[in-house]
């Protein structure tokens, strides 16, 4: 019995980074996560926020073609679509039970933290760059509705957490690669000028803990030994 929990234990581990790993270990870690995520955003938007948004639009338009062809891999519907297309396939052609755990995760990591990030958007309203650049305004319009209005926390921030989780999980071995992909996939939303510093940081602190949480329920299947 004891050996089951022991395995059972091992398969929800998630084998993210070191450091990462250590802060997802239990609820008191992450808890001290997501305040350490906020503390580093209020620090962000009384400091850096401002002249880091200014800085981005002075960027070259080369350099600013280079940053649009990363935070285009932070588009959460390509996942999206693409697991639903391959959950059909599961259902109807392989009927193989590892593509689905993968193609449920995916869905629950991306659909699910972009879900509970647009529920902050919504309630937050917070002004993008452009219209601190264009208006002057920079803060929060509180449950206003809009694109210009709905910078806070980032999305992609959290589709890219999301996706190191699962890259993490499905190829463990180049952990510290998905991390730096991660990474760089949301700190492109500062320099296209889409997202402040703290709105980057705070989306990906979601997008990383939802998703850790999602693994942790959904269990990878058992595939028995022929």
């Amino acid at each position: 019995m004891q050996n089951q929990d022991m395995t059972q234990t091992s398969q929800t581990k998630l084998a993210a980074p070191q450091l990462i790993s250590w802060f997802l270990a239990n609820r008191g870690r992450q808890t001290l996560m997501m305040g350490i995520a906020l503390l580093l955003g209020g620090i962000c938007y009384f400091t850096i926020d401002r002249p880091l948004a200014r800085w981005a639009d002075t960027l070259s338009p080369q350099t600013n073609d280079a940053w649009q062809l990363v935070t285009r891999f932070g588009l959460s519907e390509w996942y999206l679509v693409l697991a639903g297309f391959m959950l059909v396939v599961y259902k109807l052609i392989t009927r193989d039970a590892m593509i689905a755990w993968r193609c449920w995760l995916i869905v629950a990591c991306i659909g699910g933290s972009g879900l509970v990030v647009n529920l902050f958007k919504w309630i937050f309203g917070r002004y993008r760059p452009p219209m601190l650049l264009t208006k002057d305004q920079f803060g929060f319009a509180f449950f206003e509705h809009g694109y210009m209005v709905h910078s806070f926390p980032s999305g992609h921030s959290a589709t890219a957490a999301a996706l190191m989780i699962l890259a993490c999980q499905f190829m463990p071995r180049f952990r510290w690669l998905w991390l730096c992909l991660g990474l760089l996939i949301a700190i492109s939303r500062i320099f296209v000028g889409a997202h402040y510093a703290s709105d980057v940081i705070v989306g990906w602190t979601i997008g990383l803990l939802f998703s850790a949480m999602v693994c942790r329920v959904i269990r990878k299947p058992q595939i028995a030994d022929v």
